[in-house]
């Protein structure tokens, strides 16, 4: 059995897709402690032959599989890699990211089989015009806690709005995958869902580093209206909702009632704009 399973979806990847294996096969971690599962979600062709080509140049003894799927989403495609992966932990990367050389190696000697493990975070622009302060809060957070072993999900709630960065247990995961009716803020309901089964969020070293590159339409930039986004908030919160009625007992209510009170924070913050 592999300790970590790297699950990384695309959609017409670009060279940036070719960066993030590069990275991973720099890993100073046993190559045959983990696995990576690349999931090509909508258009075949040439994409495939591609990234099967940048995959068996770069992972010479890294085993690796590549799944295409012509339904579309983020979420189902990494749905279709977690039910394929056997690694005790799984560990999502976006594949216009990378990670740093000793990323694995830190992360799992930090792991816990109750808990998550993350790591910090650094953005990158493509576009060096581009200031946007709201992608920093992963950044935020990791250099408030970083000098603490763990904390609490209350404590660490900026950590379980994405789904990257960190190591995620598979009993934590358990049979709970990501909702496919949301295109947006997918990550924070996959982490609320299994927030039950999280004990502590572990704060790993300054050497585990996750490079995360930050492009103007992920921003905050997208030209929704005022009514598109207060239907979104409130599809969100019924969303946060349901899933905290669904196990009252052992889900924590004030990490739930936090993630409705920003989601109706963020949207009187944009109205305000």
């Amino acid at each position: 059995m592999k300790s970590i399973s790297i699950i990384i979806p695309t959609y017409k990847p670009q060279d940036f897709l070719r960066q993030c294996i590069l990275s991973i096969a720099q890993q100073t971690l046993d190559h045959r402690l983990f696995e990576v599962i690349i999931v090509l979600n909508g258009c075949e062709e040439p994409y495939l032959t591609q990234v099967r080509e940048w995959a068996e140049t770069a992972f010479h003894d890294i085993e690796f599989r590549l799944i295409h799927t012509h339904q579309p989403g983020v979420s189902n495609a990494r749905n279709l890699a977690i039910d394929a992966s056997v690694g005790q932990y799984i560990c999502l990367i976006d594949d216009d990211d990378w990670i740093s050389p000793d990323y694995l190696k830190v992360m799992l000697g930090y792991a816990s089989a109750d808990s998550i493990t993350v790591s910090d975070v650094q953005n990158h622009y493509d576009d060096p015009n581009v200031i946007d302060p709201d992608n920093a809060y992963l950044s935020r957070a990791y250099h408030q806690f970083k000098a603490a072993e763990r904390i609490s999900i209350l404590k660490g709630k900026s950590f379980l709005s994405s789904s990257c960065c960190k190591l995620i247990p598979r009993t934590v995961v358990g049979n709970f995958r990501f909702d496919t009716k949301f295109k947006q803020s997918e990550d924070a309901l996959f982490m609320a869902a299994i927030s039950k089964n999280i004990a502590h969020v572990i704060i790993a070293p300054p050497d585990a580093v996750y490079y995360r590159r930050i492009w103007p339409s992920s921003a905050g930039r997208s030209s929704y209206s005022i009514w598109q986004r207060f239907c979104q908030m409130m599809r969100l919160s019924k969303a946060f909702l349901r899933i905290w009625l669904s196990d009252i007992r052992h889900y924590s209510a004030p990490f739930f009632a936090n993630r409705v009170a920003a989601a109706i924070k963020r949207f009187f913050l944009f109205w305000g704009k």
